[in-house]
C-alpha cells in the first residue's frame, strides 16, 4: 500500500507529482470553460442547413405543401370543403414545421406551429373558420413563401432582404385562434411575384420584399 501511494504521488510513469494549488485549479477551470464554449459554438452551427441538396429538397417540398394549403383554403372560402380539407391543411403546416425544425429555420417553424395550432382547433370543432380567420391563414402561407424565396436567393448567392419579423403575424394568428378579431390585417396580399420563386439572374438581385402595409 505504501508503495502504491508513492506511485500515485509520483504520477504515472514516474513523473513528479504536480501540486494542485490555486494557480493549477484556475488554469483547469479556464480550460474547461474554453472547452465548454467551443462545444456550445459547434452545437449552434447547423451543418444540415449548409447542405445544398437538403435545402433544395426542403424548398421543393415546402412549396408543394403551400400550394396544397392554398387549394384547401380556396375550398373553405367557397364552402365546398369537407373535414378532410381541414386535416390536409393542418398536415401541410405540420410538415413544414417539422422540415424547418430539422434545418433550424426557426422563424418558419414558429409561424407554421402557430398556424397549425389554429387549424387543429378548427378541425376539432373548437373554432369556426370565419372569412377573417381564413385571411390570417393565407397571410401565414404568404409569409412562409417569402421566407422560402429568401432562403433560395441566399443559397444562390444573390443579395437578399429578409422578410419582416413574424411577431405581428403571430399575434394575428394567436388572436384568431382565441376566437378574437385579428389585429392589423393587411388590406392586400403580397404580390404574386413576391410569393413565387424568383427567376435566377446572372447579376445579383434584391431579395423578395413584402408589400408595404
Amino acid at each position: 500500500m505504501e508503495k502504491e501511494r508513492e506511485n500515485v504521488q509520483g504520477g504515472l510513469a514516474g513523473e513528479p507529482a504536480r501540486p494542485a494549488g490555486p494557480a493549477g485549479a484556475a488554469g483547469l477551470e479556464d480550460g474547461l470553460k474554453a472547452l465548454s464554449e467551443s462545444m456550445e459554438a459547434a452545437a449552434s452551427t447547423n451543418f444540415l442547413a449548409q447542405d445544398a441538396e437538403l435545402v433544395q429538397d426542403f424548398l421543393v417540398e415546402a412549396r408543394e405543401h403551400l400550394a396544397r394549403i392554398e387549394a384547401c383554403l380556396l375550398e373553405i372560402e367557397q364552402r365546398t370543403h369537407t373535414p378532410e380539407t381541414l386535416h390536409a391543411a393542418f398536415r401541410s403546416f405540420h410538415t413544414i414545421k417539422g422540415l424547418a425544425g430539422f434545418l433550424d429555420y426557426q422563424v418558419i417553424q414558429r409561424v407554421a406551429h402557430e398556424t397549425e395550432t389554429l387549424l387543429d382547433l378548427a378541425r376539432n370543432g373548437q373554432l369556426e373558420l370565419r372569412p377573417q380567420t381564413v385571411d390570417v391563414i393565407l397571410a401565414a402561407g404568404d409569409y412562409l413563401a417569402l421566407w422560402l424565396n429568401t432562403i433560395e436567393a441566399a443559397a444562390a448567392g444573390r443579395a437578399v432582404a429578409e422578410p419582416p419579423p413574424p411577431d405581428a403575424l403571430i399575434a394575428r394568428v394567436q388572436a384568431a385562434a382565441s376566437g378574437g378579431p385579428a389585429e392589423d390585417e393587411p388590406k392586400e396580399r403580397p404580390r404574386k411575384e413576391d410569393r413565387e420563386p424568383a427567376e435566377a439572374a446572372d447579376a445579383p438581385a434584391a431579395g423578395p420584399k413584402p408589400e408595404p402595409r
